[in-house]
């Protein structure tokens, strides 16, 4: 109870008071105690929410930037010993096979030793499969193993010709991380290029994202407004995965008025209208009738095709959706040699693009299929620097309508032999021979025709030529098994059909239409394939060296040792070039480091402000509080000790 203002204080009331004062300063004792002792004034979030949950940030930032540090000094790590290799490979490898090839020219007619070279062969071995730790620094994305491996045929590479990548900050994301085999030994670029056009005919089922578009920019999806003289309708194309869900939007919004459907070759969108009149427009900034070859801004009529929207070929492209739906000869078989290796591909169970690829690559023959970065064909490469790849046909047309036949009627005479190509007399500028024939065919009855090569660019026109020449009695082609021209007779004579030079052309020999690897019959010759497709690699020029040091004919011999000199100069270049560019992304990381490192000096400062303790101000804190709390303590012991007796003495 309570008289006139004064109010009764239990002594149970009392106590919690003081036992509450008591703990809440022990226990800022104890944190203040924590903090000192720690140095972290930040010892759980409540003690400033703010200020941590900055804190959890710088940290991250912190972390991130010691990653980056890190990622920074690894590939400094590689950039520096492939630098050093790079500088071997020039100066020690190619530099010497260069002097090597001169002074061999100057020797005269003797042959000179080749275990020079193929000593300066095993060194750059060497050199191509370094490493820093455990990463193989040539074997791009495949740098645990080493990436180049000798066989009897060459120097096979087994990395990759994608380069290793890293963070390694200046805001420009990815990096890549050292050169790769192909960059500093050209080992991949002895390639097959498909000559033909493999873009597959659409399905409804056709992925929007695998369409290079009308445009080139792929498909950007947007609105488009569709009109005749019937209707106006804005359709939305948003969220469509495939064509035929454009399709479908199309019709949907046409009501039976306006339709949509795939061309016939399966290229390109078909759009009709029932009435005529027929427009395709965007709506606002859309470029999605663009990418579709279906804008029309003029009237129409009843309907038009599309252009284009280039199909790509991927690896779950159907075979019988390539070339435009033509596809292509499953019955027969691919024939591969490389080097002393070779193999009949059979692809009568393949399905899909994916199926070819796999099972040219597994054939063992040191060669990689792959889709071409432009999306509409297949790429061979021959990964064995030093070997001669060869794809031809074993009956059928299965290579040349893949565009992988390696000797066709588009292969330019001037890349056969290696890029020697033809030295015909009718295409010199010499007056004395310019003009006279290269070659004479003589048929089974004796007739004879003179072949002047004259304007001939291509294996095709060389077949055409003597096609238009003989008159039908000697009918040229390409192999029907293998590679190379050939040859049929269908003069009814007792002789032999047979091919010689004329003039002292060199024509006919680089054509393989003579030498000792043409097969003849009575009514039959086989050329020689005269295109062999070998890794414009470094491995590759010293193989060759080395043959052509051994070689008898002197004016041969020169004449190939200059072409490898050539060859090896530009080797040289490409890797002064590449130590050029290494230096520059070296230079490049060293600033990006120091930018870095006084980024994280910020950073541990910021976070030194917000989490570090303030000793001065905590000490001082820590002796205010001992004081409140001796005086706390001693105030208990006189409150709590005293009852009613001592205010009634």
């Amino acid at each position: 109870m309570s008289m006139a203002g004064i109010s009764r204080i239990s002594d149970q009331m009392r106590t919690n008071t003081l036992l509450s004062t008591l703990q809440s300063t022990n226990l800022k004792l104890g944190l203040l105690q924590q903090q000192i002792a720690t140095g972290n004034r930040l010892t759980s979030p409540d003690v400033d929410p703010v200020a941590a949950d900055q804190s959890f940030s710088v940290e991250r930032n912190i972390q991130q930037q010691d990653q980056l540090l890190n990622n920074i000094q690894s590939a400094t790590n590689i950039f520096s010993e492939t630098d050093s290799q790079l500088g071997n490979a020039a100066d020690t490898i190619v530099q010497q096979a260069i002097t090597y090839a001169a002074s061999s020219v100057s020797t005269g007619a003797t042959p000179t030793d080749p275990s020079l070279v193929q000593s300066l062969s095993n060194s750059l071995l060497n050199i191509a499969n370094s490493k820093v730790g455990d990463v193989y620094i040539f074997g791009g994305t495949n740098c645990t193993s080493a990436p180049f491996s000798p066989s009897a045929a060459g120097v096979r590479y087994v990395g990759q010709s994608a380069g290793m990548m890293g963070m390694l900050g200046g805001g420009s994301g990815a990096t890549q991380v050292g050169v790769t085999g192909d960059q500093a030994f050209g080992a991949m670029s002895g390639q097959m290029q498909c000559s033909q056009n493999l873009r597959p005919s659409m399905t409804t089922d056709t992925r929007l994202a695998d369409l290079d578009g009308a445009s080139g920019n792929g498909i950007r999806l947007g609105t488009i407004v569709i009109s005749d003289q019937s209707l106006q309708k804005q359709v939305t194309l948003a969220g469509c995965d495939c064509i035929g869900d454009v399709i479908d939007r199309i019709n949907t919004a046409g009501a039976g008025e306006i339709t949509a459907s795939l061309s016939s070759d399966g290229q390109a969108l078909q759009i009709s209208s029932a009435s005529g009149g027929l427009t395709v427009t965007e709506q606002g900034a859309s470029q999605a009738a663009h990418d579709l070859g279906i804008f029309r801004s003029s009237d129409q009529g009843t309907g038009f095709t599309g252009n284009s929207v280039a199909p790509r070929v991927t690896l779950t492209t159907s075979l019988s959706n390539l070339r435009a739906g033509a596809g292509i000869d499953v019955a027969h078989e691919l024939l591969i040699t490389n080097g002393g290796g070779s193999a009949k591909i059979d692809l009568s169970k393949a399905q899909t693009v994916g199926d070819v690829i796999n099972a040219i690559t597994a054939a063992n023959v040191g060669v990689k299929a792959q889709v071409n970065a432009a999306g509409d064909g297949i790429d061979v490469v021959n990964l064995v620097s030093g070997a001669e790849m060869r794809i031809g046909e074993n009956g059928g047309t299965t290579a040349e309508d893949l565009g992988v036949r390696s000797f066709n009627r588009q292969t330019l005479l001037s890349d056969l032999n290696g890029g020697a190509g033809v030295r015909a007399n009718s295409q010199s500028t010499d007056p004395v021979t310019a003009g006279e024939s290269d070659f004479r065919i003589t048929a089974s009855d004796g007739s004879t025709f003179d072949i002047a090569l004259g304007s001939a660019r291509t294996v095709g026109d060389v077949i055409d030529l003597i096609n238009n020449a003989t008159g039908g009695k000697v009918t040229a082609g390409l192999a029907t098994v293998g590679n190379g021209i050939a040859l049929t007779d269908s003069a009814g004579g007792a002789g032999q059909l047979g091919v010689i030079a004329t003039n002292a052309s060199d024509a006919a020999q680089d054509l393989g239409l003579t030498g000792d690897s043409v097969k003849t019959t009575q009514t039959t010759l086989a050329a020689a394939d005269c295109n062999p497709i070998c890794p414009d690699s470094i491995f590759t020029h010293l193989t060759q060296l080395a043959s052509a040091l051994k070689i008898q004919d002197v004016n041969q011999r020169v004449q190939e040792l200059t072409r490898l000199g050539s060859k090896l100069t530009s080797d040289l270049n490409n890797l002064i070039n590449l130590r050029a560019q290494v230096g520059g992304l070296t230079k490049d990381m060293t600033n990006s480091q120091s930018n870095i490192q006084d980024e994280q000096t910020s950073s541990k400062s910021l976070l030194s402000n917000l989490k570090d303790t303030d000793f001065t101000s905590a000490v001082s804190q820590l002796q205010a509080l001992q004081t409140a709390m001796q005086g706390n303590l001693i105030a208990a012991s006189r409150i709590m000790g005293t009852s009613l007796l001592d205010f009634l003495k």
